[in-house]
């Protein structure tokens, strides 16, 4: 049996529940062959895959990026999906750097304003992250929860927070500026799941015409929470914008809307053959820490 690919998933690094090494075993659980961990606006995943030798899986480096593109005059926020660069690169720190603090700095000022508000927070709050990429409120309320709080307490927090969520005005950067950070850092940029950018049809194919302009390489095209026509859709624009093809379930935990790594929502991606990967190896842009990584025997055996 052919192994599937994942290309786009989520540790406990941003906002998934397992760690990188969970991820990598119930991957290989799942007869996916080949895995990237693209962890939102962080790159710590990318070192403990490499710690992790002689599995028999495929894994590359990855990272998803929130962005915005301002384009005739209007802006849309989007994600990007970054493979096979450098984490180390200097841009791509100083990226990294801007996301962290802007979320630690808004999340602070929203504790202090639940403080303010006079309400018991408990010290158990203070073990929540508050410089990675999460849903804050959800992340509240799980500590609560497992604090052993009862359901009503943490019902009438959650209300009373609610409107005092922080915006994160100026968290995304520029999406031209990260493109060219994960180029610059020897790695290639993809859109990711198109169906989620505020766009019409028509303004989406001006976005990715745009982006296949400036640096992007491929699409999105086979995403858990895609619909056959959107699939459909995006497939014919990879090919008309000469971009490769990719695949993520964007798994976060189990129990997400019937998510599984690999295989997307009811089996809708169990995808074994996509034009990014094939890119991907070609550049050499995987972690080679097994040392069948690379065999042409290897590559014909798994993919």
């Amino acid at each position: 049996m052919k192994g599937y690919i994942d290309l786009h998933c989520h540790s406990s690094f941003s906002d998934g529940a397992k760690t990188v090494e969970q991820l990598v075993d119930d991957a290989i659980i799942e007869n996916v062959k080949f895995l990237s961990i693209t962890d939102h606006d962080d790159v710590r995943s990318i070192k403990e895959l490499k710690s992790l030798k002689d599995r028999n899986i495929v894994l590359i480096a990855g990272v998803e990026l929130s962005t915005t593109l301002t384009l005739n005059g209007k802006s849309y926020d989007m994600h990007l999906l970054g493979y096979g660069f450098d984490e180390d690169n200097d841009d791509i720190t100083k990226i990294m750097q801007h996301y962290r603090d802007n979320r630690f700095q808004e999340n602070m000022n929203f504790f202090g304003k639940i403080c303010e508000l006079d309400i018991d927070t408990s010290d158990c709050l203070c073990n929540i992250k508050l410089e990675n990429y999460n849903d804050i409120l959800k992340e509240i309320r799980m500590t609560l929860y497992k604090n052993n709080y009862d359901l009503d307490y943490i019902n009438n927090f959650i209300s009373r927070i609610k409107k005092i969520v922080p915006s994160y005005d100026g968290y995304e950067i520029d999406t031209l500026y990260a493109i060219n950070a994960i180029i610059n850092a020897g790695g290639v940029a993809v859109l990711a799941h198109p169906a989620q950018i505020e766009a019409n049809y028509k303004e989406l194919v001006e976005i990715i015409e745009y982006l296949s302009n400036n640096g992007i390489i491929g699409i999105e095209v086979y995403h858990s929470e895609a619909t056959k026509k959107q699939m459909k859709n995006y497939l014919a624009l990879s090919q008309r914008f000469k971009l490769f093809v990719s695949v993520g379930s964007d798994y976060h935990y189990d129990g997400e809307d019937n998510k599984v790594l690999g295989y997307g929502i009811e089996n809708n991606l169990c995808i074994t053959e996509c034009s990014l990967l094939d890119c991907l190896i070609n550049r050499r842009l995987i972690i080679d820490n097994n040392e069948k990584v690379g065999s042409k025997l290897y590559e014909k055996q798994i993919y």
